[in-house]
């Protein structure tokens, strides 16, 4: 099982300290949920759940998460809206709904 010191040791790796939660999953291999619920619970971490911006989208987890360093959900808040503005303009750019 995932660790709360796996989590942050990945998220801060990246710049910003934000991923998606599926990309994290994948990243430390192992069930993360119990981790990320520890950390949410802690204000280590926050978790952040986005519409699909695409009908063919719906179902997936676009939920990111970023660290909040002694808690500071706005710094956390601005790194996770790094991290999904950066996909959502890419997804934008590329797809052609049919």
């Amino acid at each position: 099982m995932a660790t709360a010191h796996d989590v942050l040791r990945t998220l801060s790796q990246q710049q910003p300290p934000a991923l998606f939660v599926s990309e994290l999953a994948a990243r430390i291999s192992s069930p993360l949920e119990p981790a990320l619920a520890e950390l949410e619970a802690a204000r280590a971490v926050l978790v952040l759940a986005h519409e699909a911006p695409d009908r063919h989208l719906e179902g997936l987890d676009l939920r990111v998460v970023a660290a909040a360093p002694e808690g500071d959900e706005a710094r956390a808040v601005e790194a996770a809206e790094a991290v999904w503005s950066r996909w959502l303009r890419e997804f934008l750019a590329t797809h052609r709904c049919e």
